[in-house]
């Protein structure tokens, strides 16, 4: 089986599967790293591909082969090392302890080590420094989700709108060749369950926008490691006429997180090359880890 992945928005590839699972023992490639293979609808983090986890859960630990000790026979041999080396030093570790112990006495009669440490302390515990603000990597820049204030690190490609109202947030990133985008919207859950938001969003798509055309019937989706307890995704594939712009190829997911929908819509035109579709994958899969 080959495999492709996905680092620093290059994809590369094929290599079979044993070699992916060295390169993630190597930690050449991580838990989060975007990997596909023919089969599956989308890329995928390297950690959610139970086929590639169950792989690893069943490689055996190394084996330590325990040496014999070796037999001893015939006489011992003789010591080379001249006995008064020894003596020398268990003097010297005496004399050393004995310069300790009169360290410590003097410390404890001079008053700078208190015969009772904790009496009387009303000292508290020096606070930890403040953790360090990781820096994004050179080519990405750090992006907080002005809703849930969750940040993630984007590819500088990328440009950003808000369009958000008083009710529902709305984001676009759209790259700089205009090849590739990604849109965002939330709504309110409002009591409703994610299926009947998802047959909602099927009725008013084909009653209002006839230049969208469903592929598939869509499927339900596991959502990314570390989403809040409850958390359910549903996708669908779609196609979407521009108009003189041509059509784009499009990958709708509808989550729900909490008491939000999101509706996230990946686009790819037909000019889109490999590696900004691999960016466009990546883009998706950072955002959506910011939608808590």
């Amino acid at each position: 089986m080959s495999w492709w992945y996905a680092v620093n928005n290059e994809k590369l590839g094929p290599v079979d599967q044993a070699a992916l699972l060295a390169l993630y023992r190597e930690q050449k490639i991580a838990a989060g790293t975007l990997v596909w293979t023919k089969g599956m609808a989308d890329w995928q983090t390297f950690g959610s591909v139970e086929a590639l986890q169950a792989q690893l859960a069943d490689v055996p630990e190394a084996e330590i082969v325990a040496q014999p000790a070796p037999i001893m026979t015939g006489e011992p041999a003789r010591r080379v090392a001249p006995q008064e080396s020894s003596s020398k030093k268990v003097l010297l570790y005496v004399f050393l302890v004995c310069v300790l112990v009169l360290v410590v006495a003097y410390a404890f009669m001079t008053g700078i080590i208190p015969a009772n440490p904790l009496a009387g302390s009303t000292q508290s515990a020096a606070p930890s420094p403040a953790p360090t603000a990781q820096k994004a990597p050179a080519n990405s820049v750090a992006w907080k989700n002005p809703s849930t204030k969750i940040q993630a690190d984007i590819d500088r490609a990328w440009v950003f709108k808000d369009e958000s109202d008083a009710t529902n947030a709305e984001y676009s990133f759209v790259d700089k060749e205009d090849t590739v985008s990604l849109f965002i919207r939330s709504e309110p859950t409002e009591g409703r369950t994610l299926e009947k938001f998802i047959q909602e969003f099927k009725d008013n798509v084909t009653k209002d926008n006839s230049a969208v055309k469903f592929k598939d019937g869509g499927k339900t989706m596991a959502m990314p490691q570390g989403m809040p307890s409850g958390s359910r995704a549903w996708q669908v594939q779609a196609v979407v006429d521009n108009g003189t712009k041509g059509k784009s190829e499009a990958d709708i997911n509808l989550l729900q997180t909490g008491k939000l929908f999101w509706v996230v819509v990946s686009l790819r035109t037909n000019s889109a090359n490999a590696e900004k579709k691999v960016m466009l994958d990546i883009l998706r899969l950072r955002v959506i880890k910011t939608l808590k």
